[in-house]
């Protein structure tokens, strides 16, 4: 993760989450190595019940997030005629809802704060340009940036 020079610094407290705890391992080295403090939190950004928790526990411990980025994607090779309900459900859950999910969780508090903050939805460029076997999965990527 690369920070622009004139991007505002944020109060130590910076947090990392994702999806799977491997994910979120990688993510926070660059800013650790710059001195920040990193928290993360490793939760199912699809799962409502998980991310209320994981906000829970960043209240409780009394991390503030000041810019969230949601980042949660994925995509599905195949067809859309071999595409089975289940699998166009995680799509959507995983690349609409949990930003959705996440985003009014953040919302929420940095409301609450009164100093309000950053919600960066991050989409993909297949999303526009996608070769015929991504087409049905980008979709939902495309719509995310709405």
């Amino acid at each position: 993760m690369r920070l622009p020079k004139d991007w505002p610094r944020p109060a130590p407290g910076w947090c990392s989450m994702a999806w799977t705890p491997n994910a979120s391992r990688s993510a926070p080295r660059p800013l650790r190595a710059k001195g920040h403090h990193v928290e993360e939190a490793a939760f199912d950004v699809t799962d409502e019940a998980a991310v209320c928790a994981a906000f829970a526990r960043l209240d409780a411990a009394g991390i503030e997030v000041d810019i969230l980025v949601n980042n949660a994607g994925i995509q599905l090779r195949k067809p859309l005629v071999e595409l089975s309900l289940a699998e166009w459900d995680k799509v959507l859950n995983t690349n609409l809802t949990s930003a959705f999910l996440v985003g009014r969780e953040a919302a929420k508090r940095m409301i609450a704060r009164g100093r309000g903050g950053k919600i960066i939805n991050i989409g993909s460029l297949t999303s526009e340009a996608a070769r015929p076997p991504l087409r049905p999965t980008r979709r939902p990527r495309a719509a995310s940036r709405c």
